[in-house]
């Protein structure tokens, strides 16, 4: 076999190193499967809908990361509700003030990029309330 081509794992034809991705961590610098054998395996729907779910799991859990640091920020590292003193995490919500939020959520902009803009402003105009105070809060408004 010649330097310049090398045997594709998945379905063993001898190719050029043209046909393969670079991949620096490899003794060759190439990956073991050929690009068109890469291209096939991505294609397929069981790889689709894996990826899709660790895609969905992976940002889900970044959301909620950012929501943790935010509650840091407001409650100044005590996770407790603002007006009840409830420490019970999962029941805390982060709540506009100024009664804006309705329009972020109706935009659907209460996304990762949304949890970041929090934080760069210094989470200016928020309040930690637990979910019991966050409804007797709105049907008071109300």
């Amino acid at each position: 076999m010649a330097v310049d081509k090398k045997r594709c794992t998945r379905c063993g034809k001898i190719k050029p190193h043209a046909d393969f991705n670079k991949e620096a961590c490899t003794a060759t610098g190439f990956r073991a499967d050929c690009r068109a054998c890469r291209k096939a395996y991505r294609n397929r729907p069981d790889v689709k809908k894996q990826v899709a779910e660790y895609q969905a799991e992976y940002i889900q859990a970044l959301r909620n990361e950012l929501r943790c640091w935010i509650l840091v920020i407001l409650t100044n590292g005590r996770l407790e509700c603002t007006l009840c003193d409830n420490t019970n995490y999962t029941s805390l919500d982060i709540d506009h003030i100024a009664e804006d939020g309705n329009k972020y959520r109706k935009n659907g902009a209460i996304n990762i990029l949304y949890y970041q803009k929090m934080l760069e402003t210094g989470c200016v105009g928020l309040q930690c309330l637990c979910h019991g105070c966050n409804v007797r809060k709105s049907i008071q408004i109300k």
